[in-house]
């Protein structure tokens, strides 16, 4: 039976470790970088056959180091008859370690609900983003402001689509969609559609502004019951509120208040 030598062993644990420390570099160079598996997105409207529909189907990659910077010529989407991706803006501000601050946004939007995987090139390393597109969903079951609508139910005037505007004519005068009556201290009681809940809540009303925000995975579930502090009519007006879907899917309602034209 032979004799190690202690030279030799030593320089084989040397080895050792060097061969390990070198695979590793691949990975956690990629471990830096945070780049979304997925993404579900929701049709502002709903979906006409023919029609050409939107969504905002942008996301955000971070951890990219300078000498690695996304360029647009390495973006592909799958399926460009549901997603496109228009432009990408990179943040040209780096720490220390050459690492941008704020990530690189992918501006993408969706005409029609299906499916694309965004790919894309960080150094020599691909990254891939998929992208799930979902026909309008109303999140709303239930929705009724004092001073508004006469306090009645108003959620199925965003059955088909997320935002309602007062019509405008060419000599700025407004055919309201509610009739206002200014009030101290409004409740507002907001129901969520199953599978919804609130994430912030925005009233704008004549100059007087007030904001409700949950920080992500901190918004209620299920029915809520807010006082805001005043409502009270006039040429400008708006409520609107941000939903987050329990499948990660986000939308955006809004609600015009506006009474009559600023020119009266």
């Amino acid at each position: 039976m032979g004799v190690k030598k202690k030279g030799s062993a030593k320089l084989a644990i040397v080895l050792s470790l060097a061969i390990a420390a070198t695979s590793l570099l691949p990975m956690n160079v990629q471990a830096a970088v945070k780049a979304p598996a997925k993404k579900v997105v929701y049709m502002t409207q709903k979906y006409k056959k023919g029609e050409y529909g939107y969504a905002d189907a942008s996301f955000r990659v971070t951890g990219i180091k300078k000498e690695d910077y996304v360029k647009i010529s390495s973006v592909k989407s799958s399926n460009e008859d549901v997603i496109t991706v228009s432009s990408i803006y990179g943040d040209y501000y780096f720490d220390k370690d050459q690492v941008s601050r704020n990530g690189c946004e992918f501006s993408c939007s969706a005409t029609k609900p299906g499916s694309s995987t965004i790919s894309y090139k960080i150094g020599k390393y691909t990254k891939k983003t998929k992208i799930t597109v979902k026909d309008y969903e109303n999140p709303i079951k239930k929705i009724t402001l004092d001073g508004v609508n006469d306090g009645k139910d108003f959620s199925k005037l965003t059955k088909n689509q997320s935002s309602v505007y007062a019509e405008w004519d060419e000599n700025g005068n407004v055919t309201p969609v509610f009739s206002i009556v200014p009030t101290k201290n409004p409740v507002l009681t907001i129901e969520p559609a199953s599978g919804w809940s609130v994430q912030n809540i925005y009233l704008s009303s004549m100059g007087i502004s007030e904001s409700i925000y949950y920080y992500e995975g901190k918004a209620p579930k299920g029915k809520q019951t807010i006082t805001l502090y005043e409502l009270t009519g006039g040429s400008y007006g708006t409520l609107s509120m941000s939903f987050i879907n329990k499948d990660g899917g986000s939308m955006y309602v809004s609600y015009d208040l506006s009474e009559y034209s600023s020119n009266y």
